[in-house]
């Protein structure tokens, strides 16, 4: 292996992997109803999630700056988050709040939500509650519009207060505020917004890049969402796991491989988010009706066509997801294949239909 895929353990002195470091997913009940979990709030760990969080762990308890960048849908918020999640306020002493930065992400809007979580400890000194420390989590750091010259005021404050570790009153400008036991974790997408912050803000920072899952990742993933789902499942229902999860990802592979973004077509942005919403949707699925592989066929059918044919813009591009889709099925799942899928796509072009006729009833209304 490569030397990303070990780590030196200091106690033992010797080199391990990262994968032995990997926990077990333990499967939950999925669903909004109590006692179960909603399916955005699933974490399942990979070699990648554990040595992000083990960086993103060493460099927050030492009081260092740590960002992550990557393109949408690779999982940087959901890392972070989940990290800041585990932490204790009584045995890690440190609290964490999230600010989302937007466009329209002002100075001036950023510290008013800074200092919405802190409180005056004495004098000009603010900070979190004594004995503990604040970790905010700045989601689309580079998203705030970029003015005249270049600057973005917003990140501009924060370099203020990391480079000062201080910050002027709004009202009182003769005040200067000392923020302390303060420290920030960043995320941005550099496809997104500015390509860039400034120099001087970033390199405050450790910058760690978060790509897209491997396919090895992909599969331990939904494999463990999927199949714990499947749990209470007709064991032939519960073989259907590896399987069903093989066939989504080689669709999704397909359809980024030949729907590619453009000026026109700029929503063709396929990132593991599209695998997420499928598993959600089959996650809807119950034991007491689904008792024929066919079934779970149909539903997965549906759930791909809901998120990759909606999104096509030309029904030439629906008949070439359509073929290569049929293809990929009846390849890897075993089930009445002519009849099951005849059925699913019949019922899909009937919804197709009625979504164009809705659409131009109101564009003739118009």
């Amino acid at each position: 292996g490569l030397c990303f895929d070990y780590l030196y353990d200091p106690t033992t002195g010797e080199h391990v992997q990262w994968q032995s470091m990997v926990p077990k997913h333990a499967s939950v009940p999925i669903g909004m109803k109590p006692g179960e979990t909603p399916f955005n709030e699933l974490f399942v760990e990979t070699v990648e999630t554990v040595r992000i969080t083990y960086l993103l762990d060493k460099l927050a308890k030492n009081g260092k700056y740590a960002m992550l960048v990557g393109n949408a849908g690779t999982g940087k918020t959901e890392i972070i988050k989940n990290y800041l999640n585990s932490l204790d306020k009584d045995a890690d002493g440190m609290l964490s709040k999230n600010i989302v930065m937007s466009y329209y992400t002002s100075s001036f809007s950023l510290q008013s939500e800074i200092e919405g979580y802190i409180d005056k400890r004495s004098g000009n000194i603010f900070g979190p509650p004594m004995g503990k420390k604040m970790v905010f989590f700045i989601d689309d750091m580079n998203l705030p519009y970029v003015e005249t010259y270049g600057t973005q005021n917003s990140i501009a404050l924060l370099t203020q207060h990391m480079q000062y570790g201080s910050i002027f009153d709004r009202t009182d400008l003769g005040m200067r505020k000392n923020l302390v036991d303060i420290q920030y974790i960043a995320a941005m997408n550099p496809t997104a917004g500015s390509f860039e912050v400034c120099e001087r803000c970033q390199r405050h920072f450790a910058t760690f890049a978060v790509a897209m899952p491997s396919q090895s990742d992909l599969s331990t993933i939904f494999t463990s969402l999927f199949g714990g789902h499947l749990g209470n499942f007709q064991p032939v229902m519960q073989e259907l796991t590896s399987k069903i999860v093989d066939t989504a990802i080689q669709v999704h592979e397909a359809v980024s491989s030949k729907f590619l973004p453009s000026a026109v077509r700029f929503m063709y942005n396929w990132n593991m988010r599209e695998l997420t919403n499928i598993f959600q949707g089959l996650c809807h699925a119950k034991g007491d009706y689904y008792i024929k592989p066919s079934m779970l066929v149909k539903l997965f059918t549906h759930e791909s066509y809901r998120v990759y044919a909606d999104r096509l813009v030309t029904e030439e591009e629906v008949d070439v997801f359509s073929g290569f889709f049929t293809d990929i099925v009846k390849k890897n799942l075993p089930v009445r294949r002519r009849r099951c899928l005849s059925e699913a796509m019949y019922l899909l072009t009937l919804s197709r239909q009625l979504m164009v006729l809705t659409f131009r009833f109101h564009q003739w209304r118009s």
